[in-house]
This record gives structure tokens, sequence and C-alpha cells, in this order.
């Protein structure tokens, strides 16, 4: 009876185990990178929608101080080109004047803080409280430009929100 010899090992079967290994770890790898981009953009949508919500909330307070006769009957208002203006309301100003919310800074005086009444602690998901103006469009009517404008989580989800409003 004949015998083969034996053959000598050539390792294959490792070098195709260590290939997969290493294409399993890079799979693993881009998923791993795939859930970290997405939490991130979770966590800016969270971000922006706080504000969005704020901004929305400040909006309803200045239509509301508009609706209530408060702004414009105590006082004549700023100028447009006013650099500080305590109660946030601007009377109509030529009709090439830039807006009001274009070149305001919304950190200091010339905004009014929104109150928002909102569960105790939640408050401190936000930036800042946020801030709106009251703008009039035309002196010879009752309509007005209210900018809201309000900041996050973080200072750079900055949301600004309009609305003309003609009182009733």
């Amino acid at each position: 009876m004949r015998r083969c010899p034996p053959r000598t090992e050539r390792g294959v079967v490792l070098i195709i185990t260590l290939i997969i290994l290493v294409v399993a770890s890079l799979i693993a790898l881009s998923a791993q990178r795939n859930v970290a981009l997405e939490e991130r953009m979770a966590g800016n949508m969270l971000d922006r929608n706080l504000a969005f919500q704020a901004a929305e909330a400040a909006l309803r307070v200045g239509e509301a101080a508009v609706s209530s006769n408060t702004l414009y009957a105590s006082a004549p208002g700023c100028a447009a080109t006013a650099t500080s203006c305590t109660d946030g309301y601007y009377a109509a100003g030529a009709a090439d004047d830039v807006p009001v919310w274009k070149h305001i800074n919304w950190t200091a005086a010339n905004s009014v803080a929104a109150p928002l009444s909102v569960p105790s602690g939640s408050v401190d998901l936000l930036q800042a409280n946020p801030r709106y103006i009251v703008e009039q469009l035309d002196a010879s009517t009752r309509t007005f430009r209210v900018t809201a404008r309000a900041t996050g989580g973080t200072a750079a989800s900055v949301v600004v929100v309009q609305s003309v409003y003609v009182p009733k």
C-alpha cells in the first residue's frame, strides 16, 4: 500500500479568518461613527426645537402686549435708529429704514425679555430668556411687526420668528 507523503500546511484558513476579522472590525467602526453622528444630530435638533418653542412663546407675549394696547398707548416709541429702547417698542420710521430687528443688540435693554410660565427647571435648558421687540410698520395704521428671538441650549441654536400683527 502506498502512502501519500504528508502535505505541508499552508495556513490559508488563518489568512482568510484574519481578513474576515479586519472587514468585520471596519464595519463595526463605521457603525459606531454613524451612531455618534446621529446622536449629535438629535441633540442639535432638540436645541433648535427648544429655541423655536421659546421664540414662539415670546412672539405670543409680544402680540399680547400689542393687543392689550399697553405699548403704543403709553409711550411714543423709540426711533427705528435708536441704540437703546427700554420697552422694546419702535415707532414707524421712514419706508427705507433698515428693519430694527436686523441691527439691534438682542442681549441689551432694547428688547423685552418674555416672561415664560414653564415647569420648574425647564428654563435652564435655554441659553437665555427669549426676547421680543415690536415695530410699528405704518404710522397711519395700527400694523405692527413683532419679532422674537430665542436661543436654545447652546449659543449656536438661535431662532428668530416674526409676525405682522393688526390688533382688533
